[in-house]
């Protein structure tokens, strides 16, 4: 036990000295919506996207086959898991851009205010919070790209 300990903190403050403390990872991602003034309809898809260097981080394509829980009324806030496939460090993800997207079956006009809540393996977490947000899609896929330097 003392062995690993002190194995772990040697580990530790060579890393410290000489520069290459290990990056923080992904551990969770999830994205809220605060819709506004305008509605998303239960059949509307989200296609929500993190994205480095032309590569996906972490996914949302979800909540269009409920047709009660899938419907985004006005004046409310939901909440969805975005799927990591790629890790990335803490550091890497400032350079990402968030993809805020939809397709809608017909037509929907979606205003809403995205926040990204990113959870690393510290357990640290950093939150996004984008400006209000209006997409508008007849049976195609409408986004709106975000930096997420800070």
């Amino acid at each position: 036990m003392r062995y690993k300990m002190w194995l772990s903190l040697a580990t530790l403050i060579v890393s410290l000295v000489s520069g290459t403390a290990v990056a923080q990872s992904i551990k969770a991602i999830k994205v809220t919506f605060a819709t506004t003034s305008d509605d998303k309809d239960w059949n509307t898809q989200v296609r929500d996207r993190i994205v480095l260097n032309g590569q996906d981080v972490a996914t949302l394509f979800c909540c269009s086959a409920d047709h009660n829980g899938d419907h985004w009324p006005d004046h409310g806030t939901t909440s969805a898991p975005m799927q990591i496939v790629n890790s990335v460090s803490k550091n890497d993800l400032h350079s990402a851009t968030f993809v805020a997207g939809m397709t809608a079956v017909g037509h929907d006009t979606w205003i809403f205010i995205p926040t990204v809540t990113v959870t690393y393996s510290d357990g640290t977490e950093e939150q996004w919070t984008f400006p209000e947000t209006t997409l508008s899609s007849n049976n195609s896929y409408e986004h709106h790209d975000y930096s997420m330097a800070k």
